[in-house]
């Protein structure tokens, strides 16, 4: 892989949001195979081969030009040490609708930088791209998850009954959504 040199990149008082680079990949990797990060998401860890190809799609999706993922490093200002990510992607073309999520590393949760990370995001959907709608779900146990989206001001619409098998059961999900009228 060719390093990226993309330059996009949000900041916010503690945090800066950038894309991806290739040499950001050992964290990506410490991240992506955290069991704590993990928990509600899967019930396997991903492999070296899946790893390198989500990374991979990362890179590519960033570099186009009608970007319709953006799946962003989070570092912590003062460090400059990789925290977390986040990622939003649009969902729905027709009404502009927008999913957001975030993966902060054990050791750097409850300090408020996924909801600092996500407000940010949030912001610059809204503003920038001028979406619809932002949608959020979580594992109906992710309580951290569930307060990032009340602290960011968003709906609770229910609950996905069934929708995400782990450990061979299936699990409810929460869903909580913020329109532009909401703002």
């Amino acid at each position: 892989m060719a390093e990226n040199l993309s330059n996009f990149k949000l900041e916010t008082e503690r945090l800066i949001l950038r894309d991806f680079i290739e040499s950001d990949f050992d964290f990506y990797q410490s991240l992506e195979t955290n069991p704590y990060a993990i928990t509600y998401e899967r019930d396997t860890v991903p492999d070296l081969n899946e790893l390198l190809e989500n990374f991979k799609q990362i890179l590519e999706l960033q570099a186009s030009t009608t970007r319709v993922k953006y799946s962003l490093l989070v570092v912590d200002k003062n460090t400059l040490k990789p925290v977390g990510r986040v990622v939003m992607w649009q969902t729905n073309v027709d009404i502009n609708e927008w999913e957001i999520g975030w993966m902060i590393k054990k050791e750097f949760s409850s300090m408020g930088y996924a909801t600092e990370a996500a407000k940010s995001l949030e912001d610059y959907a809204f503003s920038i791209l001028k979406i619809h709608r932002l949608q959020a779900l979580c594992h109906e146990k992710n309580y951290s998850s569930e307060k990032v989206m009340i602290k960011l001001g968003m709906i609770k619409e229910g609950q996905l009954r069934s929708v995400r098998k782990l450990n061979g059961k299936w699990n409810n999900m929460l869903i909580y959504s913020k329109l532009n009228c909401d703002l």
